[in-house]
């Protein structure tokens, strides 16, 4: 039988109405904002951001349309559940340390023993001020101190890449802006992009001074070694890019970037509208587009 915590809300409502002294038109107090508190976790039918860990495909997270994340290590013949406020937003397995796990939600969360045990990495503990549930879904925010770098009008985890080379070196972001660690969360720094950050990538070899941080207007290279930043447009006609994917040629070690653009001046039939893939093999620099008519419908 399945559980429905929002039915089952609704029904301990209602007694609680009729129940004598309980509250009435009469004595109701009013609200402004909708408060809420965790009476235990959800479940639902959707299921979102499949990641899988480095060393081990069968391995992976995945989390659902309810908030709960679940973690299996057999190939999905059985889950752990993991449940966050909000639900998560990312994850990302640590490719050096298999058994350390971050997961991005409204906070950033760490496991360094597979998952069984879950530590706040990012912001510290004594920079938050409060938690906050808001509105019909209870939506989780937090209230920061003045010298915290946390983005709260952002509120969401974007990304997570762990650095390939060194596992004490991590980023992340929060709408436009760009954090990063090189003393595994200890100090933090944080960029603004100006555009809410689409995706991290570097590797190990082609990338091993450089991380591509990507926004749907341009790839922004941060130089690991001088902790500078270097803007590279994407072409006019390639702008607005997302679903942004990176990997690395395992024949000629080159890196390809590849991206969907909606092209906004074409026609919109319901909720469908001209896509087109594009692909960099030049670290971004010059953007072509695919036209295989596997994926131009051109025949």
């Amino acid at each position: 039988m399945k559980f429905n915590l929002r039915m089952h809300i609704g029904y301990m409502c209602c007694l609680l109405y009729l129940l004598p002294g309980c509250i009435t038109p009469g004595n109701r107090k009013e609200t402004k904002t909708a408060q809420w508190e965790k009476l235990g976790p959800g479940g639902g039918g959707s299921t979102f951001i499949p990641t899988f860990a480095f060393e081990n495909p069968e391995r992976f997270l995945v989390r659902c349309d309810m908030t709960g994340s679940y973690l299996t290590n057999d190939g999905g013949n059985s889950y752990q559940q993991i449940n966050f406020a909000g639900g998560a937003s990312c994850y990302a397995f640590d490719p050096n340390e298999p058994k350390t796990i971050y997961v991005g939600t409204a906070l950033l969360y760490r496991s360094t023993n597979g998952g069984k045990t879950w530590e706040l990495f990012f912001p510290k503990k004594t920079e938050i001020i409060a938690e906050i549930y808001r509105g019909d879904h209870a939506d989780y925010g937090i209230e920061t101190t003045q010298n915290s770098l946390y983005s709260g009008e952002h509120g969401r985890i974007g990304t997570i890449r762990i650095d390939p080379d060194n596992s004490g070196r991590v980023y992340f972001s929060m709408g436009p802006f760009f954090y990063y660690t090189f003393d595994a969360g200890k100090s933090w720094n944080r960029e603004d992009l100006h555009q809410d950050i689409e995706k991290i990538y570097t590797d190990k070899d082609a990338l091993q001074d450089e991380v591509y941080v990507f926004t749907a207007g341009s790839a922004t290279v941060f130089n690991k070694v001088s902790r500078t930043f270097l803007k590279k447009d994407f072409p006019e006609s390639m702008s607005p890019a997302f679903s942004i994917s990176c990997g690395t040629s395992s024949q000629s070690g080159k890196v390809i970037f590849y991206a969907i653009h909606h092209d906004q001046n074409q026609p919109v039939q319901g909720e469908f509208g001209h896509s087109e893939v594009w692909k960099s093999d030049d670290q971004g620099t010059i953007g072509k587009r695919l036209m295989h008519p596997a994926i131009t419908h051109e025949r």
